[in-house]
């Protein structure tokens, strides 16, 4: 739902690519700031709300109001950073399609490599087998992530 439903706004006009942005923004804050209290067995990911900041200043835009983060008080961050770092893969195929089809990005969010290499340096680990219990709490983690990003997709405008 989240890839048919982001696709369009990444790849859409300057008005459409700023509610991509906006959405992003507002649903990264909670987890960024989730993460950043909790251990994991990986260091952390690089934060991207800073950059996509960045991104809407220069396209003369607010952000939106961050998302409720709401995430089982069991949830292990794995899963978190396994959604927030895997979706770098998405990110890096919009920045080619819109390059592609000759469309303005700006240059903070979808260009840097930092949560690309991030992922590339933590998906041998990801693969290793776990225990059912960790899988679930790893899967709650994730699934709070994908909710933040599903209630930002709601609250735009029509």
């Amino acid at each position: 739902m989240l890839d048919s439903e982001f696709g369009p706004l990444g790849m859409g006009n300057t008005a459409q690519f700023t509610r991509f942005l906006q959405v992003q923004h507002a649903a990264r804050i909670g987890a960024e700031e989730w993460l950043a209290h909790h251990p994991t067995r990986f260091h952390r990911p690089p934060a991207q709300t800073p950059m996509l900041a960045r991104d809407l200043a220069e396209l003369g835009s607010e952000a939106m109001p961050a998302a409720p983060f709401h995430v089982p008080q069991s949830a292990d961050p794995t899963g978190a950073i396994w959604a927030l770092a895997g979706s770098s893969l998405g990110n890096q195929m919009i920045l080619k399609k819109r390059r592609d089809a000759g469309l303005d990005t700006p240059p903070h969010f979808l260009s840097n490599p930092d949560m690309a290499e991030f992922f590339r340096s933590i998906r041998d680990e990801l693969a290793v087998p776990c225990e059912a219990a960790e899988a679930k709490s790893a899967i709650d983690a994730a699934s709070a992530v994908f909710a933040s990003f599903a209630s930002c997709l709601q609250r735009l405008p029509a």
